[in-house]
């Protein structure tokens, strides 16, 4: 297995590609997979341990989830359940220089578990809604942008694999 440079990411996704080929094989034979990587807890989880006021210092929002499919962590990659402890925070998942550094508001929830999802298999999470998918270079430059809702996301993110 060869873990090669990621190919899109959006909102707290990562899109990573995974070379995977036994070393006899043509390079026309190996087949490129995604793996959809969540955000590591350890990095968030001193935040809900602070006061409203240190929160509000900060810009992040505590909020207590009361409808369902309204709160989506980019942690578990499940969306929260109603009652649940979650921040809403903003998270730069570009952060390196180019002129597509961005980031974005997510929700993380208290005590989430870190997602791991099986290689090309996209979260039921993720199939709620209209996501953005984009594939970029070394240089944080746009190859590709694409929009997909439900099974089109698997299928848009092979596509992009594809004319890599």
């Amino acid at each position: 297995m060869h873990k090669l440079e990621p190919l899109a990411q959006d909102s707290g996704f990562q899109f990573a590609i995974e070379r995977y080929a036994e070393s006899n094989k043509s390079l026309a034979d190996k087949t490129m997979n995604f793996l959809i990587s969540s955000l590591t807890p350890e990095p968030s989880a001193a935040l809900f341990n602070l006061s409203s006021r240190a929160l509000e210092k900060r810009n992040i929002v505590k909020h207590i989830v009361s409808e369902e499919n309204s709160t989506p962590c980019r942690i578990s990659l499940k969306d929260a359940k109603i009652g649940q402890v979650a921040l809403l925070l903003n998270y730069q998942h570009i952060p390196e220089p180019s002129p597509f550094k961005s980031s974005d508001a997510i929700f993380i929830t208290q005590h989430a578990q870190q997602a791991k999802p099986n290689i090309n298999t996209v979260p039921s999470m993720i199939h709620s809604g209209q996501v953005s998918i984009r594939a970029f270079d070394k240089q944080n430059m746009v190859l590709e942008a694409d929009l997909a809702t439900g099974s089109q996301v698997a299928d848009k993110i092979k596509l992009m694999l594809q004319t890599r």
